[in-house]
């Protein structure tokens, strides 16, 4: 059968504006083996219903897909279809709200 997919709850006023597939290579340096993985990209806006008619602010929240077994250990991405679920499991989180603007 399918797996299983997961959600992943946005704060207060938050909404996805934008998502996209990205490789990204998590070598350590540049003369190690090429470790290139599949990441989702969400680009979020924090709209407040008072204060602004859209998002100025917002997030950059980056997720890993995993595969998992009936226990939820993690499965090979060469053995997927052995999975029992599919996740989403955040990795990086970048926030306007903590950073200034130039």
């Amino acid at each position: 059968g399918n797996p299983e997919a997961h959600t992943y709850s946005l704060m207060r006023h938050e909404r996805a504006i934008c998502i996209n597939s990205v490789d990204i290579n998590l070598a350590v340096t540049a003369n190690s083996q090429p470790d290139i993985r599949k990441f989702w990209a969400v680009g979020t806006g924090f709209v407040s219903p008072e204060a602004e008619d859209h998002p100025c602010k917002g997030r950059v929240l980056v997720f890993e897909i995993v595969y998992l077994d009936e226990q939820d250990k993690d499965v090979a991405k060469e053995d997927k279809s052995k999975a029992a679920k599919v996740s989403l499991r955040r990795k990086w989180a970048i926030d306007s709200r903590q950073t200034r603007g130039p």
